[in-house]
């Protein structure tokens, strides 16, 4: 097949684009390159082969959307997704995991293959045809369709439902039940997000951290915001834009709660908030 990728201008491209997947021994078993999008990237995605068929149709107001800042990013782009064994399911799996994480944080993936296993698989897991977007940079007999994946807003629920029952309404009246709570919450989730123009899942009303007990409890309740952000993944300018506080300010929170924690980095503090049984949804 054409479209070979350069790790080079990759690498140099943007952190984060070339992805490894280990096992649970820690054995390297697969590996995703997947581009974020916003301003910086915007021309290396609109010139390059099967990224460019998606991003040259947009409309004025559809990139204007894109273009974040570089701090920021929009949607990611699945390049290519590569497993030591084809066969492997565990591997695809850990790979997969990682991007639905990153849809959930950004609210958006596209990507674009000519091979109907992986048409097959994206299509399962909620992408959708992007129409006019299909190519043939694989190859003059390779047609090539571009897929979305869009849980920006009320659209999570629906996909979460989607996985949840593959793509069958449930016909448990238990499971119906859960199915209708969990929709209703995440769809206040949504708006609420999309009013405050915030990420991830703390938007969720009545999904906090733990509070009376452990680490968080010796914390402000703006330290207590910005502890459960990272938590959440965010970096500092994404703490900063989900807070409405300067990056400065994230920065002093986090120098405090690194003291009252007794840790030294993000990676201790939420090795430590994990091991305190801190996560979304605790009472």
């Amino acid at each position: 097949m054409r479209a070979p990728l350069d790790f080079r201008t990759l690498l140099e491209l943007a952190p984060g684009v070339i992805r490894l997947a280990r096992d649970a021994s820690g054995a390297l078993c697969g590996a995703s390159v997947v581009i974020p999008v916003n301003a910086e990237t915007l021309p290396f995605l609109e010139a390059q082969p099967v990224t460019r068929a998606y991003f040259r149709r947009l409309s004025p107001a559809e990139r204007a959307e894109y273009a974040v800042p570089p701090e920021r990013t929009a949607a990611w782009f699945i390049r290519h997704l590569h497993t030591c064994d084809l066969a492997d399911s565990g591997a695809r799996g850990v790979l997969f995991r990682d991007l639905f994480h990153l849809a959930f944080r950004n609210g958006c993936l596209l990507t674009s293959s000519p091979a109907p296993f992986f048409q097959d698989l994206v299509r399962r897991c909620g992408f959708v045809e992007v129409a006019g977007a299909t190519h043939h940079d694989f190859g003059a007999d390779l047609p090539s369709p571009t897929y979305i994946l869009d849980v920006r807003g009320p659209r999570l629920a629906a996909l979460l439902l989607n996985l949840i029952h593959g793509g069958v309404p449930p016909d448990d009246a238990r499971a119906s039940a859960v199915a209708s709570v969990l929709a209703e919450r995440l769809a206040a989730w949504a708006a609420e997000s999309a009013r405050a123009g915030q990420g991830g899942l703390s938007g969720v009303p009545g999904w906090t951290g733990k509070e009376g007990t452990g680490t968080l409890a010796g914390l402000t309740p703006r330290e207590r915001e910005v502890a459960l952000a990272v938590l959440d993944g965010l970096s500092n300018t994404e703490i900063a834009d989900r807070l409405g506080i300067r990056l400065l300010t994230v920065k002093k929170h986090l120098t405090r709660i690194f003291e009252k924690a007794g840790v030294q980095s993000r990676t201790q503090l939420i090795r430590r908030l994990i091991g305190e049984g801190t996560r979304r949804g605790s009472p």
